[in-house]
């Protein structure tokens, strides 16, 4: 009788726990469920975030929003569109006759360096991606319906690349749509638009009227005018016994010796650099790095040039050279111009420094008597210090008009100083002076 009842207690046991363990199972479906299908929701989320996020370009790193955001078809097209630009560039270069009508079109037209730099800006093909995104903002921008999104735009594709650009960017897009007016009146602008539709018109090329194709046309433009570049800087490089294969700090201090100018130096450092590259990574080598490194370089020479001079100064007095005479102020170039005269046997005098009516100095020999302007510059010097000189000389009743400068005139100041019979002192006639010192 008690084995009847305990299996009755048993069964009841069972069924408490079977109810108690449904209960749970059942309860915990209801809450856990839920819970489970939100945390796979945020893993998902949390991966297309990430997904779109390495599109996201943002010239504050510490901002980071849903504005900033590009999603990837963008991305795609653009990187549709350069291979369209490259395309046209590799069909284009196999036609010799496009190519030889633009290698003398670059010799003859002279086309200003920075007029071709900021038309080809977007086409820094071979550069970190960043630089891709460039070419596109220009098809962008012309969707924009308001004016004031553009910068946040240009973020939202790029970070501080495009930041610093964004106005060489705009001025890229003008120059290819021939909008000129808000540029420069300069007729060479329209000259590159109009070659490119003669071209289209004679079907020397033929293409449909896209800025992919014009893109391309520009590209191969500028790769001529590179060469143009660099067989001029080999040619100044054998002038002056220098080896191409020299390294950079080589060529700065021979073509100062040789007495080239720093804007040549420059431009021959970076033409060899873009030789050495065969000329297909347009915009690779950064004109202003060259441009710095030769401007410090000639710095430290002047500077170690003028302490050489200083330690082997004897009693007899200074030792002038053009590298001390550059680092000259412009009192102290006046002072040596004035004494300069005064070795050469004139009797030579400072004006006042206030009111001296562009006349530095007046050297006097006999009867004669001339007003000499001092004009000590890093760029060559223009016509106001002619017409300056000329004022200057009438108010002095000189015989003669001189402007001396330890630099160079440019072509408008020597037609104008021939004009008026202004005797003209550069660098060059300088030196010789230095050695009758």
């Amino acid at each position: 009788m008690w084995l009847y009842h305990f299996f009755n207690v048993f069964l009841i046991f069972c069924g408490i726990i079977v109810l108690v363990l449904g209960a749970s199972v059942f309860i915990g479906l209801c809450f856990i469920i839920p819970f489970s299908i939100l945390e796979i929701v945020f893993i998902v989320w949390t991966i297309e975030y990430y997904k779109i996020k390495k599109y996201t370009f943002n010239s504050n790193t510490k901002s980071k929003n849903k504005k900033n955001m590009v999603i990837p078809v963008e991305i795609k097209y653009e990187k549709s569109s350069l291979k369209i630009i490259n395309n046209y560039v590799e069909e284009f270069s196999k036609n010799n006759k496009f190519i030889k009508i633009l290698k003398n079109f670059v010799i003859s037209q002279n086309i200003p360096r920075w007029v071709l730099d900021i038309a080809c800006l977007p086409l820094k093909i071979n550069i970190f991606d960043g630089y891709r995104n460039v070419y596109f903002i220009e098809e962008w921008i012309h969707h924009l319906q308001y004016t004031s999104n553009y910068i946040d735009y240009v973020k939202k594709v790029n970070n501080i690349i495009i930041d610093i650009n964004k106005d060489k960017v705009s001025l890229a897009y003008e120059i290819r749509n021939g909008d000129y007016s808000n540029i420069c009146r300069n007729e060479k602008y329209k000259n590159i638009k109009d070659l490119y539709e003669t071209l289209k018109n004679q079907k020397i090329i033929q293409v449909d009227n896209n800025l992919e194709a014009y893109c391309a046309f520009l590209y191969i433009l500028i790769r001529e005018d590179n060469i143009k570049f660099y067989k001029q800087s080999k040619k100044l490089l054998e002038n002056c016994n220098i080896d191409l294969q020299a390294n950079d700090i080589d060529i700065i201090k021979k073509l100062y010796d040789n007495d080239i100018e720093e804007g040549i130096i420059s431009t021959t450092l970076w033409a060899v650099e873009n030789g050495k590259n065969n000329f297909n990574n347009l915009l690779c080598v950064s004109y202003p790095e060259k441009e710095k490194l030769v401007k410090n370089q000639i710095k430290d020479i002047t500077e170690k040039q003028q302490i050489e001079n200083l330690l082997h100064n004897d009693k007899k007095g200074a030792h002038y050279n053009i590298s001390t005479i550059d680092l000259m102020s412009g009192e102290e170039f006046e002072n040596f111009v004035s004494f300069l005269f005064n070795i050469l046997g004139y009797n030579a005098t400072n004006t006042k420094l206030s009111g001296d009516q562009g006349i530095d100095v007046i050297a006097k020999k006999g009867l004669t008597t001339i007003a000499i302007q001092a004009k000590c510059y890093s760029k060559p010097v223009g016509n106001h210090a002619i017409m300056e000189a000329v004022a200057g000389a009438k108010y002095y009743k000189a015989d003669k008009t001189m402007v001396v400068t330890n630099s160079t005139f440019t072509k408008s100041a020597r037609e104008l100083a021939e004009c008026n019979n202004v005797i003209l002192w550069d660098r060059s006639i300088l030196k010789e002076k230095l050695k009758e010192l």
